[in-house]
C-alpha cells in the first residue's frame, strides 16, 4: 500500500495544461498618425508620426499583431465578401484584408510596441486599420484574440 501512494506522490500531474496567457488593457496612442519613414516618433505639420501599443500581460508569451486593413465589402451569398464589378450593388458590408503581422517577445506585466506603419519593407496604405493581438506561450497555447484596437493611417 505504500508503494502505491509513493507512486502516486512521485508521479507527474498529465493532464492538467498550464494555462495561457491573458492580454489585458489593450491600447494604442495615436489613434491617427502618418507613416514614420526616419525612425522616432515625432509631430511634423500637426500630424503624428507612428503610434505605440501598450499592453499588459500574464505571463511571458511572443505577442503576434495581426494587420487588417478596411476595404469595401458586399454581402453575397449570406456571406460579406470584397467588392467587385458583379456584386457593387449588392448590400455593403465591413470587409478587413489581412495587411501584414509581426510580433513581439513580451513579459510579465505592462508591455509597449512603438509601430512607425511600416511592416518589414511594407509600408501601409492610408486607411483604417484594426489589429488583432494575440500571445503565444512557450508551450504553444494560444490566448484569446483582442480585436479592440483600430487606428487610422494618414497621408503625409
Amino acid at each position: 500500500m505504500a508503494a502505491v501512494a509513493a507512486a502516486a506522490i512521485c508521479a507527474p500531474a498529465f493532464g492538467a495544461a498550464p494555462a495561457p496567457p491573458r492580454i489585458t488593457d489593450a491600447t494604442l496612442s495615436p489613434t491617427r498618425f502618418a507613416v514614420d519613414r526616419s525612425g522616432p516618433s515625432e509631430v511634423r505639420a500637426g500630424v503624428a508620426r507612428g503610434t505605440t501599443f501598450h499592453y499588459d500581460l500574464s505571463k511571458k508569451a511572443d505577442v503576434f499583431f495581426f494587420l487588417d486593413r478596411g476595404a469595401k465589402g458586399r454581402v453575397v451569398g449570406g456571406h460579406c465578401r470584397r467588392e467587385s464589378a458583379r456584386n457593387r450593388h449588392d448590400r455593403p458590408c465591413a470587409f478587413y484584408v489581412r495587411s501584414g503581422s509581426f510580433k513581439q517577445a513580451g513579459k510579465p506585466g505592462t508591455n509597449s510596441k512603438f509601430f512607425s506603419g511600416r511592416v518589414g519593407r511594407l509600408t501601409l496604405k492610408p486607411a483604417h486599420y484594426k489589429v488583432t493581438l494575440v500571445a503565444v506561450d512557450d508551450m504553444g497555447n494560444p490566448s484569446t484574440p483582442r480585436k479592440v484596437l483600430r487606428f487610422t493611417l494618414l497621408r503625409g
